[in-house]
Protein backbone atom coordinates (compact mmCIF):
# COMPACT_ATOMS: atom_id res chain seq x y z
CA UNK A 1 0.00 0.00 0.00
CA UNK A 2 1.20 3.50 -0.73
CA UNK A 3 -0.20 5.29 2.24
CA UNK A 4 2.58 4.14 4.57
CA UNK A 5 5.26 1.55 4.14
CA UNK A 6 5.86 -1.35 6.47
CA UNK A 7 9.27 0.17 7.13
CA UNK A 8 7.51 2.94 9.01
CA UNK A 9 5.49 0.61 11.23
CA UNK A 10 7.87 1.08 14.15
CA UNK A 11 7.59 4.85 13.83
CA UNK A 12 3.81 4.61 13.82
CA UNK A 13 4.00 2.43 16.91
CA UNK A 14 6.06 5.14 18.61
CA UNK A 15 3.45 7.70 17.60
CA UNK A 16 0.65 5.56 19.01
CA UNK A 17 2.52 5.24 22.27
CA UNK A 18 2.67 9.02 22.46
CA UNK A 19 -1.03 9.20 21.66
CA UNK A 20 -1.92 6.71 24.35
CA UNK A 21 -0.44 8.89 27.10
CA UNK A 22 -2.43 12.00 26.20
CA UNK A 23 -5.25 12.96 28.58
CA UNK A 24 -8.29 10.80 27.96
CA UNK A 25 -11.49 12.56 26.94
CA UNK A 26 -14.61 12.09 24.94
CA UNK A 27 -13.36 13.99 21.91
CA UNK A 28 -10.38 11.68 21.40
CA UNK A 29 -10.87 8.26 19.93
CA UNK A 30 -9.85 5.69 22.51
CA UNK A 31 -7.46 3.17 20.98
CA UNK A 32 -5.80 0.25 22.72
CA UNK A 33 -2.12 0.46 23.64
CA UNK A 34 0.06 -0.47 20.67
CA UNK A 35 1.37 -4.01 20.35
CA UNK A 36 3.93 -5.65 18.12
CA UNK A 37 1.15 -6.40 15.66
CA UNK A 38 0.36 -2.72 15.03
CA UNK A 39 1.13 -1.77 11.42
CA UNK A 40 1.10 1.40 9.43
CA UNK A 41 -1.83 0.08 7.43
CA UNK A 42 -3.92 -0.20 10.62
CA UNK A 43 -3.31 3.42 11.54
CA UNK A 44 -4.63 4.88 8.30
CA UNK A 45 -7.54 2.47 7.83
CA UNK A 46 -9.73 4.22 10.39
CA UNK A 47 -10.81 7.86 10.20
CA UNK A 48 -11.13 8.02 13.96
CA UNK A 49 -7.50 7.03 14.37
CA UNK A 50 -6.49 9.55 11.72
CA UNK A 51 -8.44 12.22 13.60
CA UNK A 52 -6.59 11.32 16.76
CA UNK A 53 -3.28 11.59 14.95
CA UNK A 54 -4.28 15.04 13.67
CA UNK A 55 -5.26 16.10 17.18
CA UNK A 56 -1.86 14.93 18.35
CA UNK A 57 -0.25 17.19 15.72
CA UNK A 58 -2.22 20.14 17.12
CA UNK A 59 -1.25 19.12 20.63
CA UNK A 60 2.46 19.11 19.74
CA UNK A 61 2.18 22.38 17.89
CA UNK A 62 0.10 24.28 20.43
CA UNK A 63 0.53 22.86 23.88
CA UNK A 64 4.19 22.01 23.74
CA UNK A 65 6.92 24.41 24.88
CA UNK A 66 7.45 25.35 21.24
CA UNK A 67 4.93 28.12 20.77
CA UNK A 68 2.60 28.40 23.72
CA UNK A 69 5.15 28.61 26.49
CA UNK A 70 8.79 28.58 25.64
CA UNK A 71 9.30 30.80 22.60
CA UNK A 72 6.62 33.36 23.44
CA UNK A 73 7.97 33.71 26.95
CA UNK A 74 11.69 33.51 26.28
CA UNK A 75 11.68 35.83 23.27
CA UNK A 76 9.72 38.46 25.17
CA UNK A 77 12.01 38.20 28.19
CA UNK A 78 15.06 38.44 25.98
CA UNK A 79 13.79 41.71 24.49
CA UNK A 80 13.45 45.10 26.17
CA UNK A 81 9.76 44.52 26.94
CA UNK A 82 10.18 42.70 30.25
CA UNK A 83 12.07 43.39 33.45
CA UNK A 84 12.37 41.98 36.96
CA UNK A 85 13.83 44.60 39.31
CA UNK A 86 13.95 42.25 42.29
CA UNK A 87 16.71 40.25 40.65
CA UNK A 88 14.75 37.09 41.43
CA UNK A 89 13.69 35.20 38.34
CA UNK A 90 13.19 31.66 37.21
CA UNK A 91 14.15 32.75 33.73
CA UNK A 92 17.86 33.21 32.93
CA UNK A 93 17.05 34.81 29.58
CA UNK A 94 16.05 37.95 31.49
CA UNK A 95 19.74 38.75 31.98
CA UNK A 96 20.82 37.51 28.57
CA UNK A 97 22.01 34.06 29.66
CA UNK A 98 22.00 31.72 26.70
CA UNK A 99 24.47 28.84 26.54
CA UNK A 100 24.48 25.53 24.67
CA UNK A 101 24.92 23.56 27.88
CA UNK A 102 22.41 25.22 30.18
CA UNK A 103 19.86 26.91 27.95
CA UNK A 104 16.72 24.93 28.61
CA UNK A 105 14.69 27.14 26.32
CA UNK A 106 16.71 26.55 23.16
CA UNK A 107 16.94 22.85 23.90
CA UNK A 108 13.21 22.61 24.44
CA UNK A 109 12.48 24.57 21.30
CA UNK A 110 14.72 22.49 19.04
CA UNK A 111 13.38 19.17 20.22
CA UNK A 112 9.75 20.27 20.28
CA UNK A 113 9.77 21.79 16.83
CA UNK A 114 11.46 18.81 15.21
CA UNK A 115 9.02 16.47 16.96
CA UNK A 116 6.24 18.59 15.47
CA UNK A 117 7.83 18.37 12.02
CA UNK A 118 8.13 14.60 12.34
CA UNK A 119 4.45 14.22 13.20
CA UNK A 120 3.39 16.44 10.32
CA UNK A 121 5.55 14.41 7.93
CA UNK A 122 3.97 11.20 9.15
CA UNK A 123 0.54 12.58 8.28
CA UNK A 124 1.73 13.90 4.91
CA UNK A 125 3.20 10.51 3.97
CA UNK A 126 0.26 8.46 5.14
CA UNK A 127 -2.76 10.46 4.02
CA UNK A 128 -2.56 10.65 0.20
CA UNK A 129 -3.75 7.06 -0.32
CA UNK A 130 -5.18 6.30 3.13
CA UNK A 131 -8.43 4.30 2.82
CA UNK A 132 -9.64 5.68 6.16
CA UNK A 133 -10.65 8.93 4.46
CA UNK A 134 -12.87 8.77 1.38
CA UNK A 135 -13.81 12.46 1.17
CA UNK A 136 -11.14 14.19 -0.90
CA UNK A 137 -11.95 17.61 0.59
CA UNK A 138 -11.37 16.26 4.10
CA UNK A 139 -8.13 14.62 3.01
CA UNK A 140 -6.93 17.88 1.45
CA UNK A 141 -7.85 19.88 4.53
CA UNK A 142 -5.83 17.56 6.77
CA UNK A 143 -2.91 17.75 4.37
CA UNK A 144 -3.12 21.54 4.35
CA UNK A 145 -3.16 21.66 8.13
CA UNK A 146 -0.15 19.35 8.36
CA UNK A 147 1.76 21.45 5.83
CA UNK A 148 0.95 24.61 7.82
CA UNK A 149 2.23 23.00 11.02
CA UNK A 150 5.40 21.78 9.32
CA UNK A 151 5.99 25.21 7.83
CA UNK A 152 5.37 26.92 11.16
CA UNK A 153 7.84 24.69 12.98
CA UNK A 154 10.54 25.17 10.32
CA UNK A 155 9.89 28.92 10.35
CA UNK A 156 10.45 29.22 14.08
CA UNK A 157 13.51 26.99 13.87
CA UNK A 158 15.02 29.26 11.21
CA UNK A 159 13.95 32.40 13.02
CA UNK A 160 15.56 31.19 16.26
CA UNK A 161 18.65 29.26 15.16
CA UNK A 162 19.37 30.44 11.60
CA UNK A 163 20.66 27.59 9.42
CA UNK A 164 18.90 24.36 10.42
CA UNK A 165 18.21 20.94 8.89
CA UNK A 166 15.10 20.64 6.71
CA UNK A 167 13.14 17.46 7.47
CA UNK A 168 10.63 16.46 4.81
CA UNK A 169 10.22 12.81 5.71
CA UNK A 170 9.22 10.72 8.72
CA UNK A 171 12.23 8.48 8.14
CA UNK A 172 14.13 8.77 11.41
CA UNK A 173 17.31 7.28 9.97
CA UNK A 174 17.37 9.84 7.17
CA UNK A 175 16.76 12.76 9.52
CA UNK A 176 19.12 11.78 12.33
CA UNK A 177 22.38 13.04 10.83
CA UNK A 178 21.26 15.86 8.56
CA UNK A 179 23.49 18.94 8.47
CA UNK A 180 22.28 22.50 8.75
CA UNK A 181 21.35 24.14 5.44
CA UNK A 182 21.39 27.87 4.62
CA UNK A 183 18.53 29.69 6.25
CA UNK A 184 17.34 30.97 2.86
CA UNK A 185 16.63 27.38 1.83
CA UNK A 186 14.64 26.81 5.01
CA UNK A 187 12.51 29.88 4.36
CA UNK A 188 11.99 28.78 0.75
CA UNK A 189 10.61 25.47 2.00
CA UNK A 190 8.40 27.25 4.54
CA UNK A 191 6.95 29.46 1.80
CA UNK A 192 6.40 26.47 -0.51
CA UNK A 193 4.58 24.56 2.24
CA UNK A 194 2.34 27.50 3.11
CA UNK A 195 1.48 28.17 -0.53
CA UNK A 196 0.58 24.52 -1.03
CA UNK A 197 -1.47 24.53 2.17
CA UNK A 198 -3.53 27.43 0.86
CA UNK A 199 -4.47 25.42 -2.23
CA UNK A 200 -5.63 22.47 -0.09
CA UNK A 201 -7.57 24.23 2.65
CA UNK A 202 -11.09 25.59 2.07
CA UNK A 203 -12.11 29.24 2.21
CA UNK A 204 -14.21 28.63 5.29
CA UNK A 205 -13.79 26.06 8.04
CA UNK A 206 -15.84 24.95 11.01
CA UNK A 207 -14.88 28.06 12.95
CA UNK A 208 -12.90 26.56 15.82
CA UNK A 209 -9.73 28.62 15.60
CA UNK A 210 -7.74 26.02 17.52
CA UNK A 211 -7.76 24.00 14.31
CA UNK A 212 -6.16 24.95 11.01
CA UNK A 213 -9.27 24.66 8.90
CA UNK A 214 -9.15 27.45 6.32
CA UNK A 215 -6.68 28.91 3.85
CA UNK A 216 -6.33 32.27 5.62
CA UNK A 217 -4.42 30.77 8.53
CA UNK A 218 -1.41 29.73 6.41
CA UNK A 219 -1.82 32.96 4.44
CA UNK A 220 -1.55 35.03 7.64
CA UNK A 221 1.49 33.04 8.72
CA UNK A 222 2.94 33.66 5.26
CA UNK A 223 2.52 37.42 5.79
CA UNK A 224 4.56 37.06 8.99
CA UNK A 225 7.26 35.07 7.20
CA UNK A 226 7.56 37.64 4.41
CA UNK A 227 7.82 40.40 7.04
CA UNK A 228 10.73 38.55 8.65
CA UNK A 229 12.38 38.30 5.24
CA UNK A 230 11.69 41.90 4.27
CA UNK A 231 9.82 40.85 1.12
CA UNK A 232 7.43 43.75 1.38
CA UNK A 233 5.43 43.30 -1.81
CA UNK A 234 4.67 39.69 -0.88
CA UNK A 235 3.95 40.63 2.74
CA UNK A 236 1.45 43.25 1.61
CA UNK A 237 -0.26 40.81 -0.75
CA UNK A 238 -0.62 38.12 1.91
CA UNK A 239 -1.83 40.45 4.65
CA UNK A 240 -4.21 42.17 2.27
CA UNK A 241 -5.78 38.84 1.28
CA UNK A 242 -6.52 38.05 4.93
CA UNK A 243 -7.95 41.51 5.63
CA UNK A 244 -10.00 41.57 2.41
CA UNK A 245 -11.46 38.12 3.06
CA UNK A 246 -13.98 39.63 5.46
CA UNK A 247 -13.66 36.61 7.76
CA UNK A 248 -12.20 38.63 10.61
CA UNK A 249 -12.82 42.02 12.16
CA UNK A 250 -11.16 44.30 14.68
CA UNK A 251 -13.16 44.48 17.91
CA UNK A 252 -14.00 47.90 19.24
CA UNK A 253 -14.07 46.55 22.79
CA UNK A 254 -10.45 45.81 23.68
CA UNK A 255 -11.52 43.70 26.66
CA UNK A 256 -13.00 41.09 24.33
CA UNK A 257 -10.07 40.70 21.93
CA UNK A 258 -8.49 37.65 23.60
CA UNK A 259 -11.60 35.65 24.40
CA UNK A 260 -12.42 32.55 22.39
CA UNK A 261 -15.45 34.05 20.55
CA UNK A 262 -13.33 36.99 19.33
CA UNK A 263 -13.77 37.69 15.62
CA UNK A 264 -10.35 39.31 15.59
CA UNK A 265 -8.57 36.01 16.21
CA UNK A 266 -7.32 34.25 13.08
CA UNK A 267 -5.61 31.33 14.78
CA UNK A 268 -5.33 30.30 18.41
CA UNK A 269 -3.47 27.56 20.23
CA UNK A 270 -5.06 25.71 23.07
CA UNK A 271 -6.85 22.69 24.43
CA UNK A 272 -8.16 20.60 21.55
CA UNK A 273 -9.63 17.70 23.51
CA UNK A 274 -12.46 19.44 25.35
CA UNK A 275 -14.35 22.71 25.33
CA UNK A 276 -13.03 24.22 28.54
CA UNK A 277 -10.44 26.97 28.55
CA UNK A 278 -6.81 26.00 28.27
CA UNK A 279 -5.51 28.75 30.51
CA UNK A 280 -1.90 27.73 30.88
CA UNK A 281 -1.00 31.37 31.26
CA UNK A 282 1.03 31.18 34.44
CA UNK A 283 3.61 29.09 32.65
CA UNK A 284 4.37 31.93 30.30
CA UNK A 285 5.45 34.07 33.23
CA UNK A 286 3.69 36.97 31.53
CA UNK A 287 0.42 36.94 33.44
CA UNK A 288 -0.82 38.61 36.57
CA UNK A 289 -2.15 36.51 39.43
CA UNK A 290 -4.69 38.73 41.21
CA UNK A 291 -5.03 36.19 44.02
CA UNK A 292 -1.32 36.03 44.83
CA UNK A 293 0.15 39.47 44.02
CA UNK A 294 3.36 38.71 45.93
CA UNK A 295 4.22 36.25 43.13
CA UNK A 296 5.21 39.35 41.24
CA UNK A 297 8.58 38.98 42.92
CA UNK A 298 9.49 36.15 40.59
CA UNK A 299 7.74 37.10 37.35
CA UNK A 300 9.06 39.72 34.96
CA UNK A 301 6.76 42.68 34.46
CA UNK A 302 6.40 45.20 31.67
CA UNK A 303 9.59 47.22 31.45
CA UNK A 304 9.31 50.91 32.27
CA UNK A 305 10.39 51.71 28.73
CA UNK A 306 7.46 49.71 27.37
CA UNK A 307 5.08 51.41 29.80
CA UNK A 308 6.40 54.80 28.69
CA UNK A 309 5.84 53.85 25.06
CA UNK A 310 2.08 54.09 25.55
CA UNK A 311 0.79 57.50 24.62
CA UNK A 312 -1.59 59.40 26.87
CA UNK A 313 -5.11 58.15 26.29
CA UNK A 314 -4.06 54.74 24.93
CA UNK A 315 -6.82 52.41 26.04
CA UNK A 316 -4.59 49.38 25.58
CA UNK A 317 -2.59 50.37 28.66
CA UNK A 318 -5.81 50.74 30.64
CA UNK A 319 -7.43 47.50 29.51
CA UNK A 320 -4.48 45.17 28.89
CA UNK A 321 -2.20 46.10 31.85
CA UNK A 322 -2.90 45.73 35.57
CA UNK A 323 -2.36 49.16 37.05
CA UNK A 324 -3.49 48.58 40.64
CA UNK A 325 -0.12 47.76 42.25
CA UNK A 326 -1.92 45.26 44.46
CA UNK A 327 1.46 43.96 45.60
CA UNK A 328 2.20 47.28 47.29
CA UNK A 329 5.52 47.91 45.56
CA UNK A 330 7.27 51.22 46.11
CA UNK A 331 7.89 51.65 42.39
CA UNK A 332 4.79 50.26 40.68
CA UNK A 333 6.09 51.31 37.28
CA UNK A 334 8.22 48.19 37.18
CA UNK A 335 5.69 45.80 38.73
CA UNK A 336 2.82 46.04 36.23
CA UNK A 337 1.84 42.97 34.23
CA UNK A 338 -0.05 42.09 31.10
CA UNK A 339 -3.61 40.94 31.68
CA UNK A 340 -4.32 40.09 28.05
CA UNK A 341 -4.49 36.44 29.11
CA UNK A 342 -6.12 35.34 32.34
CA UNK A 343 -4.07 33.64 35.02
CA UNK A 344 -4.97 30.05 35.89
CA UNK A 345 -6.31 31.27 39.22
CA UNK A 346 -9.06 33.25 37.48
CA UNK A 347 -12.28 31.22 37.13
CA UNK A 348 -13.53 30.54 33.63
CA UNK A 349 -16.66 32.52 32.74
CA UNK A 350 -18.99 31.25 30.02
CA UNK A 351 -18.38 33.15 26.80
CA UNK A 352 -15.00 34.37 28.06
CA UNK A 353 -12.95 31.21 27.66
CA UNK A 354 -9.43 31.80 26.40
CA UNK A 355 -6.87 30.16 24.19
CA UNK A 356 -3.41 31.42 23.41
CA UNK A 357 -3.87 33.83 20.48
CA UNK A 358 -1.37 32.94 17.79
CA UNK A 359 -2.42 35.28 14.98
CA UNK A 360 -4.95 38.10 15.04
CA UNK A 361 -6.17 40.67 12.55
CA UNK A 362 -4.42 43.65 14.16
CA UNK A 363 -1.09 42.11 13.21
CA UNK A 364 -2.20 41.88 9.58
CA UNK A 365 -3.02 45.60 9.52
CA UNK A 366 0.37 46.43 10.99
CA UNK A 367 2.15 44.12 8.56
CA UNK A 368 0.34 45.75 5.64
CA UNK A 369 1.09 49.20 7.05
CA UNK A 370 4.80 48.50 7.28
CA UNK A 371 4.91 46.80 3.89
CA UNK A 372 3.25 49.80 2.29
CA UNK A 373 5.53 52.25 4.08
CA UNK A 374 8.64 50.31 3.01
CA UNK A 375 7.38 50.53 -0.59
CA UNK A 376 6.78 54.28 -0.16
CA UNK A 377 2.98 53.99 -0.23
CA UNK A 378 2.70 56.44 2.63
CA UNK A 379 -1.01 57.11 2.21
CA UNK A 380 -1.91 53.43 2.44
CA UNK A 381 0.48 52.88 5.32
CA UNK A 382 -0.90 55.84 7.25
CA UNK A 383 -4.45 54.59 6.75
CA UNK A 384 -3.65 51.14 8.15
CA UNK A 385 -1.70 52.56 11.08
CA UNK A 386 -4.57 54.89 11.97
CA UNK A 387 -7.04 52.00 11.99
CA UNK A 388 -5.08 50.44 14.86
CA UNK A 389 -4.43 53.74 16.64
CA UNK A 390 -8.04 54.87 16.44
CA UNK A 391 -9.26 51.54 17.79
CA UNK A 392 -7.01 52.16 20.82
CA UNK A 393 -8.54 55.61 21.34
CA UNK A 394 -5.60 57.52 19.86
CA UNK A 395 -5.67 60.26 17.20
CA UNK A 396 -4.20 59.82 13.73
CA UNK A 397 -0.44 59.57 13.47
CA UNK A 398 1.55 62.74 12.96
CA UNK A 399 4.31 60.92 11.02
CA UNK A 400 4.68 62.14 7.46
CA UNK A 401 8.06 61.02 6.14
CA UNK A 402 8.79 57.41 5.21
CA UNK A 403 11.36 57.00 8.00
CA UNK A 404 9.10 58.52 10.65
CA UNK A 405 6.16 56.43 9.50
CA UNK A 406 8.13 53.18 9.63
CA UNK A 407 9.34 54.04 13.12
CA UNK A 408 5.79 54.85 14.17
CA UNK A 409 4.59 51.47 12.88
CA UNK A 410 7.34 49.60 14.73
CA UNK A 411 6.39 51.46 17.90
CA UNK A 412 2.73 50.65 17.30
CA UNK A 413 3.60 46.98 16.94
CA UNK A 414 5.27 47.16 20.34
CA UNK A 415 2.28 48.58 22.22
CA UNK A 416 -0.29 46.52 20.31
CA UNK A 417 1.43 43.12 20.40
CA UNK A 418 3.38 43.29 23.69
CA UNK A 419 3.68 40.11 25.75
CA UNK A 420 1.98 37.95 23.16
CA UNK A 421 4.25 35.99 20.86
CA UNK A 422 7.74 37.38 21.02
CA UNK A 423 6.96 40.06 18.42
CA UNK A 424 9.21 42.66 19.97
CA UNK A 425 12.25 40.37 19.87
CA UNK A 426 11.51 39.50 16.26
CA UNK A 427 11.20 43.18 15.36
CA UNK A 428 14.50 44.08 17.02
CA UNK A 429 16.33 41.30 15.19
CA UNK A 430 14.84 41.81 11.74
CA UNK A 431 15.36 45.59 11.83
CA UNK A 432 18.97 45.20 12.95
CA UNK A 433 18.44 47.17 16.16
CA UNK A 434 18.70 44.32 18.70
CA UNK A 435 22.34 44.91 19.57
CA UNK A 436 21.96 48.63 20.18
CA UNK A 437 18.74 48.28 22.18
CA UNK A 438 19.60 45.23 24.28
CA UNK A 439 23.21 46.26 25.04
CA UNK A 440 21.89 49.48 26.57
CA UNK A 441 19.83 47.61 29.19
CA UNK A 442 21.72 47.49 32.51
CA UNK A 443 20.17 44.18 33.56
CA UNK A 444 21.38 42.36 30.43
CA UNK A 445 24.70 41.49 32.04
CA UNK A 446 25.27 38.51 29.76
CA UNK A 447 24.33 40.09 26.45
CA UNK A 448 26.47 39.74 23.33
CA UNK A 449 25.60 40.63 19.76
CA UNK A 450 25.85 37.06 18.47
CA UNK A 451 22.88 36.12 20.66
CA UNK A 452 20.42 37.32 18.07
CA UNK A 453 20.71 33.67 17.04
CA UNK A 454 20.23 31.18 19.84
CA UNK A 455 22.59 28.25 20.48
CA UNK A 456 22.19 24.84 18.96
CA UNK A 457 21.64 22.64 22.04
CA UNK A 458 24.83 20.83 22.96
CA UNK A 459 22.89 17.59 23.41
CA UNK A 460 21.83 17.74 19.75
CA UNK A 461 25.38 18.38 18.58
CA UNK A 462 26.53 15.37 20.58
CA UNK A 463 23.88 13.24 18.85
CA UNK A 464 24.51 14.58 15.36
CA UNK A 465 28.15 15.17 14.44
CA UNK A 466 27.05 17.03 11.29
CA UNK A 467 25.62 19.91 13.32
CA UNK A 468 27.84 22.96 13.75
CA UNK A 469 27.34 25.45 16.59
CA UNK A 470 26.33 29.04 15.92
CA UNK A 471 29.21 31.54 16.11
CA UNK A 472 30.08 32.78 19.59
CA UNK A 473 28.70 29.89 21.60
CA UNK A 474 31.62 27.58 20.93
CA UNK A 475 33.75 29.66 23.30
CA UNK A 476 31.28 29.69 26.18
Amino acid sequence: MKYISLKNSLKVTVLLISLSVLPACEDFLEIPPPTNSVTGETVFLNKGTIDKMMNNRYYNWANSPGVLVQYSRSAEFFSDNAYNPTGISFYPEMTGVLTPETSAMSGGLWGTWYTTVYGANLILEGLPDAPGITDEAVRNAYMGAALTIRAGAHYYLARTFGDVPINLTADVDENSFKPRVPVAEVYAQVIADLNEAMTLLPETGAGDKRYIDNKYIPQALLARVYTTLGNWAAAETAANAVIASGKYQLLTNLADVFYRPSKEVISSLGNIWNNTAYQDRALTGLTFDPNTPTNQNTYPALSEDLLNSFETGDNRKTVWVNLENSGGYSNPNNRYFSIKFLHTSVPVVAGKEQDYVFIRLAEMYLIRAEARARQNNLTGATSDLNVIRNRAGLPNTTATSQTDLINAIIKERRVELFHEGGYRWDDLVRTGTADAVISALPWKINWDSYKTLWPIPLAQINLNSNLVQNPGYDTE
